[in-house]
């Protein structure tokens, strides 16, 4: 649903009206809060239920060793995380920002498919 949900906003959400809206929050001084803020959430709702998580709680389970786990867990994320916000100035730089958006919602239909139809057959 998650998946089906934003590709819907990726792809039915006209450009000019996402690009002034994201103009208009740079120019607040609170904008950088709220991006981290809106940024932390997205990262929350796809992480819960992850199979990351799964696997985060068995490594706990397994060595006893909650710290341990959580200074290794949050170190890939923060790593991973570089490395979509270091592809995506890339990416900026090398496609107009419409069409990141409109692969991105093609991207999320395929998953919701692919989701659908695995739920579908189980």
């Amino acid at each position: 649903a998650l998946f089906a949900g934003g590709a819907l906003y990726l792809l039915l959400t006209k450009e000019e009206h996402a690009e002034e809206e994201g103009a208009r929050e740079a120019d607040q001084v609170r904008a950088a809060h709220r991006v981290a803020l809106t940024t932390f959430a997205v990262i929350v709702v796809a992480e819960i239920g992850d199979i990351t998580q799964i696997l985060t709680a068995n490594l706990v389970a397994r060595y006893h060793d909650p710290w341990a786990v959580f200074v290794g867990s949050a170190a890939a994320l923060v790593a991973v995380m570089a490395i979509g916000v270091a592809s995506g100035r890339v990416l900026l730089r090398l496609l107009p920002l419409a069409v990141i958006r409109r692969a991105a919602g093609v991207v999320l239909v395929g998953f919701a498919a692919y989701g659908a139809v695995a739920l579908a057959t189980s």
